[in-house]
C-alpha cells in the first residue's frame, strides 16, 4: 500500500526490523516519518532517541527523549531514558527527578528504584 495509508504501528514495526538490524540510518528515517504523521505510535519518539543514543548524540536523544514526556508523560519509559541521559551529561538532579517520575507512574518497577537508590547513594549508575 502507498506509503500514506500505513497505520502507525505499521511504520514502527518496519522501523523496528531495521532497528534490529542496526541500520540505524534507515531506522532513524522510517521513525521520523512516523513522528511528522497525525497519528503517531506511542515509542516513535523513544525510537528516536534510542538510536541518537546509541549513535552518540546524547543532545539529540535527549530532545527525542523529552517529546515522548510531553506526549506519553503516563509512560514511564521515557522517564527512564531521560533519566540515563541526564545522568551521563552530569545533571544529577534531573535524573533523580525523572527516576522519581517514573516510579510515581510504575511505582513496582525495581531497575528503576535500585537505579535512584544508587544515584542518591553516591554510587555510579550502570549506564544502558
Amino acid at each position: 500500500p502507498p506509503a500514506d495509508r500505513l497505520t502507525a504501528a505499521a511504520w514502527h514495526q518496519i522501523g523496528e526490523v531495521h532497528l534490529a538490524k542496526k541500520d540505524y540510518d534507515r531506522a532513524l528515517a522510517v521513525f521520523q516519518t512516523n513522528a511528522a504523521r497525525k497519528v503517531v505510535h506511542p515509542e516513535t519518539f523513544l525510537r528516536i532517541g534510542r538510536i541518537h543514543y546509541l549513535q552518540g548524540d546524547l543532545a539529540k536523544a535527549e530532545e527525542a527523549f523529552l517529546e515522548s514526556v510531553h506526549r506519553w508523560y503516563w509512560d514511564a519509559a521515557g522517564h527512564k531514558a531521560l533519566a540515563y541521559v541526564y545522568y551521563q551529561t552530569g545533571r544529577t538532579k534531573d535524573a533523580v527527578r525523572e527516576l522519581g517520575d517514573a516510579l510515581r507512574v510504575e511505582p513496582g518497577d525495581r531497575d528503576v528504584a535500585d537505579a535512584l537508590a544508587e544515584i542518591e547513594a553516591g554510587r555510579p549508575l550502570k549506564t544502558k
